[in-house]
């Protein structure tokens, strides 16, 4: 019997100072400090400010248990993060090291009548993976009680193979205990009500097996290794089935069937095994890629981490579910788990939604990518690790590849990442010799021979964002199967956009990235558009994994925030305009007609510059603005099409709407797709978020006047006063979850995408808040708070059932809105949802369920050992963010008082005035900037601003972007709002080096380049870089000293170089090991001096981010300056000969222009000279706009050049130099230098 054993576990959270018997010793004292939990379990997700913290974790558990004779008790942890011991009635039972794979140990010797006790101790260190681990029991236990001969656990193990129409059905059990060698099974085959039609039946037939006819004793698996060590034996046994005309199982039609294999000894059935089976044919052809059943398909896919949002870690099917339906809607239909080994349930899911699945095990090997990362455990461990992954996992139809690993830094270093890759690969044979998944890797290594090396071991090879290798690798290696493992990585934000589109720019001030898709990674594809291309256009290609298809908690590239921006779906499960491209590109116009505006909402400045990109799925589209027609344009994605997938062009903004139109090829409208202007919100709207991906609502889709799926425009539905649809009724399982979504409208019942308003949540009858999310990573408010902002206009409440049934209600209330609430039911007996019954006396065998099928009435219980908890887990947390009573800001208007966006030499100043929307929000703050279109301060116009007014002058040509920013509520900017202007007629400004200059304001490039974090550029790895800037003026003061903050990726020794036109003036090795994300500056010594205007170029030959760089000033004035490097000399007597100015005589002056001595007065003057005969007097004068001052000085006769010092006192501020000599002199000037 298999019961679910996540009820009554306590917890309490220690430093790592305390050991378990440290816990005894003081039981006293921890006792009043555990907590009820509910398992799965996160204990790190409730403080978004401290993910990551050094932690133990104890969970503890009292249980009854009434042994009875020759039976056994098996404890099976699906996933405890990391590092975990256990311990049974005080005594040291087990441990498991890595975090994500499963293992099983018997209890039965520790266990006795009664009361009996269970602790799990987790030790927790930082850092121990590059993205969110969460940590704790975070997915289910599972207790098994057998009888004294028993089927091994995960010791099932079932293959098919194609026979014409028929299919061959090979079963194969390990069988333990008493009887084992003298077992029986047999294997029963039925319809399942998941994508197959109730009528159909399922013919099949024992058939003889001649390789195996008589069971074989076998050893235990790596993973049982208290079972391997004690030698004990089992024994294999094998029954093959011809199964008649199944229906097969592929993306678009997840056929599955039931499968139960019984156990029987000494004449009567002891043990069973109950899962799904789906048959098909899968060939990996080199120069076709990938073929299902003989369909030749691309994997359109993308990587999944496992954290679940605002649930962190802790895994929940129903939340796993709505992922799943976010992306099929999106086309996807293959996922990489990234990078480990995930929970049974997202399998079971897998297999009954339809997806190609590769099951990755590893993010690095023997060498560690962090301090506390599971390299430390590898050598000792890894074998058990790959046992349990596959072991459990092989018999899943949608299980197609075994990835071994992830960019492995041992396959790149020496040979022995060869040895490790033929070892793991032999591992996975070695559980799955009947081939139902194929070994591979995915890598980033793939331009380097070790790299290779190791590829060419598995033959199937995942190429980590080297898509240009494809042609050359596919030559030289014709039998590889080639395919994108990782692709895209451009970030996001939902509903953010940085203008202009053309203006590549990976970070700014907002910590936000841009949904127009202009943030692209250095590392990543140059646009959506080209990444779609490539492998549409590489018929070899298997196909791509897009990093990623939701965002996830962690590896918030290029900031220091919260989550990533990788998603096409934000956190929160909303998708990103990113989204819809892909769904473009993935779906078929004739099935689902899509037609997609970007930006997603209108509501910008009047006269300001919009990029405008459509995106559909239907061959042809045609755009309005206010009605007026702007013309069409023909798409199409079909291999070597060419660039069709997107529509981009700039309009000028103005109030009103914008529609966009798909048509088939008969010219017929199938989509639409309109956006609208806005006012400020003045009431809530909830809805519930899955009725967007399932047919539910026989009504205009919620939220849209789109004609598809989609995400804005006006809403003309009562949503307080609505019927109960099935998406509405939820299972009073303790498991089951809403997700509800809450928008804002404004009077005209528009949706406010831009709201940012601070939202309560509070649910009442047989219901719990379990989480908040908006999907914006700069927000450190708890995911378990009862409140939070709106971001990009939404919100979304994750509802989850108690045990009782009943009527739950959603209320959502914000200052100065009109609340709203939602309705939703929970029964017991909801048919799509798992059962779970509290356990009787019966722990009969044949009662057992391993695998929940929650589509089939006849598999869908699940029996508990005892009630699941109900813990309150929101709460009215501090706020992190703003205020509990906020009006946050949600827009600064700009407007052109002068009207006039074009700037010149006669017209060169412009006035324009901000004001913040709403009129009553809570924050005022304004701050304006003059920005070039990468957010850089621009050179070009000069800035002031008084209150909520700036006054721009313009000083060169080109184009710059007046932004205004507010922090709203935050201690950075949240909000920013843009207008563009150009310059024309005035001439080119330059660039002051002694001022930072931003990487990105190159002038040009050799090479590769791209977008380098914090406004920086990046240059290519392994390959030669040239970054130019010109127009650097250095003026008429020098510098031998530059700084520049640089942020390598790899490390190692990277060499770079300047250049001042041809002349190298600098070779130096940058070798400081890198920290993530994370600048570090060099400064170095010049080999000449620069000055005047210079165009410099940097030259690399590695990864390396450079953020810009700033020249230390040598101020002319306090430079040592030759006498005949004079602006001007005149006067009566004067030789220049000899480098110097000889025979100076009466009243000669030498005049030296710009002479800035900055804030401080120099107190000595140095004479560099000879005054000939006798004693002569030079008057230094010191002209500025302010009046000019004088400083006498006598100068001693001396028969050779000497330097003669004199204390002055009355020289400061910038101006012109003289030296003034009087009547009677006869000097020879060499130089002169002024200190402090």
């Amino acid at each position: 019997m298999r019961y679910l054993f996540d009820g009554g576990w306590r917890f309490l959270e220690t430093g790592l100072d305390v050991h378990y018997d440290d816990l005894l010793r003081r039981k006293d004292e921890f006792e009043g400090s555990f907590n009820k939990v509910e398992i799965p379990h996160d204990f790190l997700i409730h403080d978004s400010d401290n993910l990551y913290k050094d932690a133990t974790g104890w969970y503890s558990k009292d249980f009854e248990y009434s042994p009875v004779s020759g039976h056994r008790c098996f404890i099976t942890f699906e996933g405890v993060y990391m590092d975990c011991t256990i311990y049974v009635n005080d005594k040291r039972a087990f441990e498991w090291k890595y975090g994500y794979s499963s293992f099983s140990f018997e209890m039965t010797d520790y266990l006795h009548q009664g009361i009996n006790n269970i602790s799990v101790f987790i030790r927790h260190q930082s850092p121990n993976t590059r993205w969110y681990s969460g940590a704790g029991i975070y997915r289910d236990v599972w207790l098994t009680i057998t009888d004294s001969t028993y089927l091994a656990i995960d010791g099932v193990y079932l293959s098919t193979r194609e026979q014409g129409d028929d299919y061959i059905l090979r079963v194969e059990a390990e069988v333990c205990g008493d009887m084992a060698g003298e077992a029986g099974i047999s294997a029963s085959i039925s319809r399942t009500s998941t994508g197959i039609s109730a009528c159909e039946n399922i013919a099949y037939e024992q058939l003889p097996v001649t390789d195996h006819p008589r069971p074989s004793k076998v050893p235990a698996p790596a993973c049982d290794y208290k079972d391997l060590e004690s030698g004990q034996v089992r024994y294999r046994y094998i029954q093959e089935y011809l199964v008649k005309s199944p229906l097969k199982w592929d993306p678009s039609n997840p056929n599955l069937y039931n499968i139960t294999v019984t156990l029987t000894a000494g004449g009567r059935a002891v043990d069973e095994y109950r899962t799904r089976l789906g048959f098909k044919h899968v060939v990996l052809d080199p120069d076709k890629g990938f073929i299902i059943n003989g369909q030749n398909i691309k994997l359109s896919g993308v990587c999944e981490h496992h954290d679940l949002g605002a649930l962190g870690s802790a895994f929940n099917k129903a939340a796993m579910k709505r992922k799943f339906l976010t992306l099929k809607s999106m086309g996807v239909n293959a996922i990489r788990g990234t990078h480990n080994m995930v929970a049974p349930g997202v399998l079971d899911l897998m297999d009954e939604m339809g997806f190609i699945f590769i099951s990755e095990a590893f993010d690095m090997w023997r060498k560690p990518k962090t301090t506390y990362d599971y390299a430390r455990f590898f050598d000792s461990w890894h074998e058990r690790d790959v046992a349990s992954w596959v072991r459990r996992d092989r018999n899943h139809v949608c299980v197609s590849f075994w990835s071994i690993g992830n960019e492995i830094y041992d396959t790149h270093a020496d040979e022995d990442g060869q040895r490790i890759t033929k070892e793991l690969s032999d591992l996975v044979r070695k559980y799955d010799y009947n081939g139902n998944a194929r070994p591979t890797i995915g890598s980033n290594y793939m331009p380097w021979e070790n790299a290779r090396k190791c590829a060419d071991i598995l033959k199937v090879a995942g190429y980590n964002y080297a898509e240009k290798y494809y042609e050359e690798h596919h030559k030289e290696h014709p039998d590889w199967i080639i395919y994108g493992s990782e692709t895209s990585s451009i970030v996001q934000s939902r509903g953010i956009y940085h203008f202009p589109a053309s203006a590549s720019v990976l970070s700014d001030d907002d910590e936000q990235c841009s949904s127009l898709g202009n943030s692209q990674t250095s590392w990543g594809a140059k646009s959506i558009e080209s990444c779609i291309r490539v492998d549409r256009d590489t018929p070899f290609s298997m196909g791509q994994f897009l990093w990623t298809g939701f965002d996830y908690i962690g590896e918030p590239t290029p900031y220091h925030t919260k989550n990533s921006y990788f998603g096409q779906i934000d956190t929160a499960g909303f998708p990103k305009d990113a989204y819809y491209e892909w769904k473009a590109a993935w779906t078929d116009h004739k099935k689902a007609p899509m037609i997609h505006i970007c930006p997603s909402f209108w509501d910008f400045n009047e006269g300001q510059t919009i990029d405008l990109k459509i995106v559909t799925n239907a061959p042809r589209a045609q755009l309005f603005i206010n009605g007026k027609d702007k013309g069409c344009c023909d798409f199409s994605n079909k291999p070597g099409s060419g660039s069709k997938i997107e529509w981009n062009l700039q309009v000028p903004y103005s109030k009103g709407y914008v529609e966009a139109r798909a048509y088939d090829e008969d010219g017929r409208v199938i989509a639409t797709d309109v956006i609208r202007s806005f006012t400020d919100p003045v009431k809530l709207v909830l809805s519930n978020a899955l009725d967007e991906y399932t047919n539910t609502k026989d009504c205009k889709n919620f939220g849209s006047e789109s004609t598809y799926s989609n995400y804005n425009d006006s809403v003309d539905m009562d949503t307080n006063n609505h019927s109960i649809y099935s998406n509405d009724i939820l299972c009073s399982n303790t498991r089951d979850l809403a997700f509800i979504e809450i928008s804002a409208l404004d009077t005209d019942g528009t949706e406010v995408s831009n709201a940012q308003n601070r939202v309560s949540v509070t649910v009442t009858g047989p219901g719990r808040l379990v989480g908040l999310d908006n999907g914006d990573s700069s927000d450190l408010d708890s995911y378990k708070a009862s409140s939070r902002r709106l971001f990009g206009g939404k919100l979304l409440a994750i509802i989850q059932t108690t045990d009782a049934e009943g009527e739950i209600v959603v209320t959502a209330t914000s200052n100065g809105l009109e609340s709203a609430t939602y309705t939703l039911k929970s029964i017991k007996d909801k048919s799509d949802a798992a059962n779970y019954i509290v356990r009787g006396e019966s722990h009969e065998p044949s009662d057992d369920i391993r695998l929940l099928d929650p589509k089939d009435t006849a598999h869908n219980e699940v029996h508990c050992y005892e009630p699941l908890e109900v813990i309150d887990i929101c709460h009215n947390d501090a706020n992190r963010l703003g205020s509990q009573d906020e009006i946050p800001i949600r827009k600064i208007e700009l407007v052109n008082e002068s009207g006039n966006s074009v700037l010149t030499k006669g017209c060169n100043e412009v006035r324009v005035s901000a004001k913040v929307y709403p009129a009553n929000a809570t924050y005022k703050d304004i701050t304006f900037q003059v920005v070039t279109e990468f957010g850089v301060k621009s050179n070009i116009a000069d800035l002031s601003a008084e209150g909520n007014t700036a006054m721009i002058t313009a000083k060169g040509d080109g184009r710059f972007y007046l932004r205004a920013l507010s922090c709203n509520g935050g201690d950075k900017p949240r909000i920013i709002s843009y207008m563009d202007f150009e310059v024309q007629g005035m001439g080119a400004a330059f660039f002051d080096p002694y001022s930072f200059v931003a990487g990105s304001l190159y002038s040009g490039y050799e090479g590769e380049v791209g977008n380098g974090n914090d406004k920086g550029v990046a240059t290519a790895r392994g390959q030669r870089t040239l970054v130019t800037y010109d127009r650097l003026d250095f003026g008429r003061d020098t510098s031998d000293e530059i700084t520049i903050p640089v942020f390598s990726l790899d490390g190692g020794a990277n060499r770079i170089r300047i250049l001042s036109g041809d002349e190298v003036i600098l070779d130096k090795i940058y070798d400081k090991p890198p920290i993530w994300n994370v600048y570090q500056e060099v400064t170095w010594k010049l080999d000449k001096p620069l000055t005047g205007v210079c165009n410099l170029s940097f030259e690399t030959w590695d990864k390396l981010h450079l953020k810009g760089f700033v020249f230390k000033r040598n101020r002319r004035a306090y430079a040592e300056s030759l006498a005949v490097d004079a602006d001007e000399i005149y006067g009566d007597t004067y030789t220049i000969k000899d480098g110097m100015v000889s025979g100076i005589g009466n009243n000669v002056s030498l005049v030296y222009k710009d002479m800035n001595f900055g804030d401080e007065k120099p107190s000595h003057v140095t004479i560099s000279g000879r005054a000939v005969g006798e004693k002569n007097t030079i008057h230094i004068l010191f002209d500025t706009d302010k009046g000019n001052v004088r400083e006498i000085l006598e100068v001693e006769a001396t028969d050779d050049i000497t330097d003669h010092t004199f204390d002055i006192s009355n020289i400061e501020g910038s101006g012109t130099i003289t030296f003034v000599f009087l009547p009677g002199s006869n000097f020879d000037m060499k130089s002169f230098r002024f200190s402090k």
